[in-house]
């Protein structure tokens, strides 16, 4: 029985988004409009992957990382003493970001050209294949962020974060790559470098700039741009208006970006 998928964006994340009346705002990247919608058929697509993935994915990485997402925006939002993470924390977090990784338009593009089978397979199991290849690379973790540290950033601004059909981006922080995950518009995890220099081995990240998480929400636009070129969603319209006049502003140098990344 074909199931609607979602693509990569799992519906918990979605829903973490939604504003009072149950919708949330996303900015469609194909026309540049803003609209605002549920979060059931957001990003799927109907037999996008097979009921028996759907339930894998969700078993292995999803429902395990929805825990800890909980976790960490109970601590974030409503002012919990502690934060206290399962052992397995960071491993939970780097899965979800790698599987994601490869649950995008590109990665699946790429795997088209690369594969010499590909073109045997029906859709769906080319689909389903790919995703579950990619939990059982390198224990369901790319090699690029294996030895990094786990992060919670908390934003503590009157702007709140965005978060693209992607599920993570990328920014730079002292030189160092870092990939941010948002898991609700107040807080997200992190993964950086094992060598970034921290006081006293803290691992929370207070965020009170507002440049700095515009800073995310463009870096979140422009890795969506590259890897789906389908939306950004967010809480409020107020963040997505900023993020359209940027990529009015910008299309020609984000078309020449996705170009170089093809």
């Amino acid at each position: 029985m074909n199931v609607n998928s979602h693509i990569q964006l799992p519906r918990f994340i979605l829903n973490n988004f939604r504003s009072k009346n149950g919708k949330v705002w996303n900015l469609n990247l194909n026309d540049c409009k803003l609209h605002s919608c549920g979060t059931k058929k957001l990003g799927t697509q109907k037999g996008y992957y097979s009921q028996e993935l759907e339930q894998y994915l969700n078993q292995q990485i999803e429902n395990p990382f929805s825990k800890l997402a909980y976790k960490i925006a109970t601590f974030v939002e409503q002012g919990e003493e502690s934060l206290i993470l399962p052992v397995d924390a960071e491993n939970i977090c780097k899965q979800y970001i790698s599987v994601a990784a490869f649950r995008s338009k590109k990665a699946y593009s790429d795997f088209l050209k690369g594969s010499l089978v590909a073109g045997l397979l029906d859709d769906q199991t080319s689909h389903d294949g790919l995703a579950f290849f990619s939990t059982k690379l390198n224990s369901g973790i790319v090699p690029e962020i294996s030895e990094s540290r786990m992060m919670v950033l908390a934003n503590k601004t009157d702007k709140e974060f965005v978060v693209p059909q992607n599920c993570f981006y990328l920014i730079s922080s002292n030189r160092f790559p870092c990939v941010i995950a948002p898991i609700t518009p107040f807080c997200a995890v992190g993964l950086i470098s094992k060598d970034y220099p921290l006081e006293k081995n803290v691992n929370l990240w207070l965020v009170s700039d507002t440049d700095d998480i515009l800073h995310m929400n463009k870096q979140a636009l422009c890795m969506e741009y590259v890897f789906n070129h389908e939306f950004v969603v967010a809480r409020r319209k107020n963040e997505l208006l900023e993020l359209k006049s940027y990529l009015e502003e910008n299309q020609t140098s984000l078309e020449s970006l996705k170009s170089v990344c093809d």
